[in-house]
């Protein structure tokens, strides 16, 4: 019996004997008397049961019994049954105590087992230990994912761990543009947003892990092909003037990560465009000086399927050029023949320059054939011998080219001309007087002569391609005569015999005066 229990369990019998003695007391007294038994209630005993072990997940099965003196049947109880645990009392004295811990119940328990009469009880506290056992979190399924490029893609990721503990949630592979965030709480968030650039599969391993044991899915991510039409670079519009150098680049991306191909429309004459098949090109424009005006040039930037153009106003400013004559010459024509050439003349600037002639002499004419071209004429006369200095101009209002021509008319000796004369009739002692005249082609005056003049005759040359002739015949000058009259200009002459009839006049005969006479 434990100390200071006062309970007294025996089977009694008709007498019994008591010692008593007293320490300080030599003496001992003995005495018997006799005990009458009252029938008294005893508690319960539970068979020990001891402490227990268990694993998380693994079954604990153990009975319990108790017997009680009285002969009655304990009620078998069970307190502090932890979770997932039962306790069924058989009714016959003994009963089953049944604990499935799970993994999130390792740890200590203190189950106390109780046999009780209804009045006294008999009670064991068994100490129970689960130990933990690990087991891997459990990711829950997340699937295949399609996403189009420039789209969303967001996807909750959950985690469980039988231990009860969070697991944590990590991912690898991860694409650019995407995250995934741990919510610490066994829940994360994926968050795609693939550009243009991203079509195509990705691979993404999502992990959860309890640092120890992990569970993994690897989920195939297809990013669909979203075409997106390339964009140019803003060229505006642009102005060079004629004869200068225009270059400038051409840039266009893709957001889909393709290179544009570059092409130009409407390119104008001496203009080229090159696509550097890298995203860039070059335009260069060498306008000419017939080329002002405005072009509308289309730029192009395709994928092949969608593009972007610009159309590009391009403004060459007209810088006037003046006109150029073709080279003319100096020029030699004879008196009486005929000069003809033609003059023709250009613009850098495509006008057609105007043509004219100053200093043109006389007998010459020019004539602007309105083409560019045009036509000298000159017949020279035999008055007009020596140089000529003719100014030939091309002009298109503004400026001009000029040559001045150098003509050389070489003269050409003709023979004066004498005006008829006739034949001519006088009376012996009459008058005779008429008048000579010669001209020459060449312009200059004849010398004017005359030959065989009969006596009492003269011929006066007036210098001034006339002369006169003079002739009063005497009463003895009856007869024909033919007097040749000249005129020349010291190289060729030109003659007239000119045929003179002098009729004789009768006269009486005249009588010396004999005078009176003395005798």
């Amino acid at each position: 019996m434990a100390p200071g229990d006062t309970r007294r369990r025996w089977n009694p019998w008709p007498s019994v004997r008591f010692k008593a003695c007293a320490p300080a007391l030599v003496g001992l007294l003995l005495m018997m008397f006799p005990i009458t038994a009252v029938a008294q209630n005893q508690a319960p005993v539970l068979t020990p049961i001891g402490a227990k072990a268990v694993d998380e997940g693994v079954n604990l099965n153990f009975g319990i019994s108790a017997s009680d003196a009285d002969g009655t049947i304990p009620t078998l109880t069970a307190e502090d049954v932890p979770l997932n645990a039962t306790f069924v009392d058989n009714a016959n004295g003994t009963g089953t105590f049944d604990f499935n811990p799970d993994f999130t119940q390792s740890g200590p328990y203190n189950v106390r087992f109780i046999a009780s009469d209804g009045a006294l009880a008999d009670t064991e506290v068994v100490a129970i230990t689960v130990s933990h056992v690990n087991l891997a979190p459990v990711l829950a399924g997340i699937g295949a994912q399609v996403v189009d490029e420039g789209a969303n893609l967001n996807i909750g990721i959950s985690a469980s761990d039988a231990d009860g503990t969070i697991p944590t949630l990590t991912a690898e592979n991860i694409p650019t543009n995407a995250t995934f965030v741990d919510n610490a709480n066994g829940t994360g968030t994926f968050d795609f947003n693939p550009d243009f650039t991203q079509s195509g599969p990705y691979n993404v391993r999502f992990i959860a892990s309890d640092g120890a044991l992990a569970d993994t899915e690897v989920v195939a991510i297809t990013v669909n092909n979203v075409n997106l039409a390339p964009i140019m670079t803003a060229i505006g519009s642009k102005v060079v003037d004629e004869g200068v150098n225009l270059n400038f680049g051409i840039s266009a991306s893709d957001a889909d990560g393709t290179i544009p191909t570059l092409t130009a429309e409407d390119v104008p004459l001496n203009a080229t465009f090159v696509d550097n098949a890298n995203g860039t090109g070059t335009f260069d424009f060498n306008p000419d000086f017939t080329q002002s005006g405005p072009y509308s040039v289309r730029f192009i930037a395709s994928d092949g399927a969608l593009a972007d153009t610009e159309i590009v106003v391009i403004t060459v400013n007209n810088i006037n050029l003046a006109p150029v004559l073709a080279g003319i010459g100096s020029q030699s024509v004879d008196e009486g023949a005929n000069l003809n050439f033609g003059v023709s003349a250009s613009d850098p600037d495509a006008t057609t320059p105007a043509l004219i002639a100053e200093d043109v002499p006389i007998n010459a004419t020019f004539t602007d054939n309105g083409d560019g071209t045009g036509t000298f004429d000159f017949n020279p006369d035999y008055t007009q011998s020596g140089p000529y200095n003719v100014r030939f101009i091309a002009s298109d209002g503004v400026l001009a080219d000029t040559e001045i021509v150098a003509i050389t008319v070489n003269n050409v000796n003709l023979a004066p001309i004498m005006t008829a004369i006739g034949s001519k009739v006088v009376d012996e002692g009459v008058n005779l007087n008429f008048g000579i005249s010669a001209s020459d082609a060449d312009g200059t005056i004849p010398t004017l002569t005359a030959e065989d003049v009969p006596l009492n005759a003269t011929f006066v040359d007036n210098a001034n391609g006339t002369g006169t002739f003079d002739f009063n015949p005497d009463f003895t000058q009856s007869g024909p005569y033919n007097v040749r009259f000249i005129a020349s200009d010291g190289a060729l002459a030109d003659t007239e015999i000119v045929a003179i009839t002098v009729n004789n006049v009768n006269l009486a005969p005249i009588m010396t005066a004999i005078g009176s006479k003395v005798v």
